[in-house]
């Protein structure tokens, strides 16, 4: 066991190692670890948060629940290596790698800069099969870049992508039931997921904060879409969706078919422009 609760500040190490058998164990208390690097298995527990200034790979189920900060370094989630309670801040140049884990990871909720990474696995990646990163009480907002053929899951609260932040993944963006996922850029008609293959929304997508509007490749489930004054333009869509449009934007349809069964109070334009 190392115990920092007791400790007058807050620790910084050179390297965090481990294979976790026997128990090995961290306890933050209300304290903050800063860690350089390492390989570390077992357990973080606390209410404390972990800082991440180097290369580390967390392969141990961790209960910490204070944030995690990824600060010029990178932090490899790795087969069951799990912070689901931690909120996950990255800054200057700081990565989030799940490409490894065996069925995705679950962090809190995530924030970071233009320069952060979400590495979700696929083609390019040391590992080609892509995985799902699950928020499960999101009220961060991320503008850096997801990359991989993984998906995002809002499993509840908000989470804000802005600029290009979620353009490079291609698998599905799923919205529970009461979660809502923004989209906020300055760019007009910026493709913030563009590539994801679908969005699954049974709770809220809001693009009222996209200039002019925004790209998804298609669209289903229950949810409630918000389009401000904005446009939502259906690319490659194969979907049907039951929920509820609004707002004074419109709708664009240029690729596929897409298919809507509610009743929407939308009053923008319907545009079918198929290229």
């Amino acid at each position: 066991i190392f115990d920092i609760s007791g400790s007058s500040g807050n620790p910084t190490i050179s390297v965090l190692s481990g294979d976790g058998f026997g128990g090995g164990t961290v306890v933050l208390g209300n304290r903050t670890l800063t860690v350089d690097s390492g390989s570390f298995g077992g357990a973080i527990t606390g209410a404390g948060g972990l800082t991440i200034n180097g290369a580390t790979t967390l392969t141990g189920v961790s209960s910490y629940s204070g944030p995690t900060i990824i600060s010029g370094g990178r932090l490899y989630l790795d087969r069951a290596g799990s912070i689901a309670n931690s909120a996950v801040t990255m800054v200057s140049h700081g990565g989030l790698d799940i490409s490894s884990t065996t069925a995705g990871a679950s962090i809190a909720s995530l924030s970071g800069d233009a320069s952060a990474q979400v590495f979700l696995g696929g083609p390019g990646q040391a590992f080609t099969i892509g995985q799902t990163l699950t928020l499960t009480d999101a009220n961060g907002t991320f503008a850096g870049t997801f990359l991989g053929s993984g998906g995002l899951a809002i499993a509840a609260g908000t989470e804000t992508l802005s600029g290009a932040s979620g353009a490079g993944y291609t698998g599905p963006t799923t919205i529970a039931a009461g979660a809502r996922l923004a989209l906020a850029s300055s760019t007009a008609n910026q493709g913030i997921i563009s590539a994801s293959s679908t969005v699954f929304d049974n709770g809220a997508l809001d693009i009222s904060g996209v200039q002019a509007g925004t790209p998804i490749t298609g669209l289903s489930g229950t949810g409630a879409v918000v389009l401000g004054g904005n446009t939502l333009t259906l690319t490659s869509s194969s979907s049907t969706f039951a929920g509820t449009i609004s707002g004074t934007g419109g709708i664009t349809l240029t690729g596929g078919t897409q298919g809507l069964t509610g009743v929407h109070t939308y009053s923008g334009g319907t545009t079918v422009s198929h290229a």
